[in-house]
C-alpha cells in the first residue's frame, strides 16, 4: 500500500517526488496531464478518474507546480485497476505514459498481470504509445510486471528509490 514506508517515507510521498522529478525535466513544448484512477475499496467500487489540470496542458514551471500541490492533496487509497486506467489514458491524445506504482494490478477488468499486459499490446498496436513505468518501494513479482510492461511498449522502467 502506499502508505508503507521506504527508507523512512510513505511510497506516496516516494511517488510525489518521482512526479515532481519528471515533471520538472520535462520540456516547456511538451503537453501533460496527471491522471489518478482509483478503485476504491468499498462495496459496490465506483471507479473514478481524477486530472490535476483537467486537460492536456504545456508543462510551463506554473502548471508543474499545479499538478505537484494537486497531487499533494491526494490520499494514497484504493486498489490498482491498471487496465481500465491505462484505457482511459490511451484514449487521450498523448504518445507517452510516465505509469507509477508500487505493484501489480490487484482490481479491475484484469487483475492478473500476465493478461494485462496480453490485453494492452492490441489496444496500443497502432498508437505505439510508450508506457514508462515508475516502481516505487517493491520487488519481486511487482517489480518483473513493471519491467514487463514497459518492455512490452516501447517504455523504460525506472526503480524509484528513496533518496536518504
Amino acid at each position: 500500500a502506499l502508505g508503507e514506508k521506504v527508507g523512512g517515507i510513505t511510497k506516496m510521498e516516494v511517488a510525489r517526488r518521482e512526479l515532481e522529478k519528471t515533471l520538472t525535466s520535462l520540456d516547456p513544448d511538451v503537453v501533460f496531464d496527471v491522471f489518478l484512477y482509483r478503485y476504491p475499496s468499498e462495496y459496490p467500487p465506483k471507479p473514478e478518474m481524477t486530472r490535476a489540470l483537467g486537460k492536456l496542458e504545456p508543462c510551463t514551471t506554473k502548471n508543474a507546480r499545479r499538478a505537484v500541490r494537486w497531487i499533494e492533496k491526494q490520499p494514497g487509497k484504493g486498489w490498482g485497476a491498471f487496465y481500465d486506467a491505462l484505457k482511459l489514458v490511451l484514449a487521450e491524445e498523448v504518445d507517452t505514459i510516465y505509469f507509477l506504482s508500487d505493484g501489480r494490478p490487484s482490481r479491475g477488468r484484469y487483475d492478473r498481470d500476465y493478461r494485462l499486459i496480453r490485453e494492452i499490446q492490441p489496444d496500443n498496436r497502432f498508437r505505439k504509445v510508450a508506457i514508462h513505468t515508475v516502481l516505487v518501494g517493491s520487488s519481486g513479482a511487482d517489480r518483473k510486471f513493471m519491467e514487463r510492461l514497459a518492455a512490452a511498449t516501447g517504455g523504460r522502467f525506472v526503480d524509484a528509490v528513496p533518496q536518504m
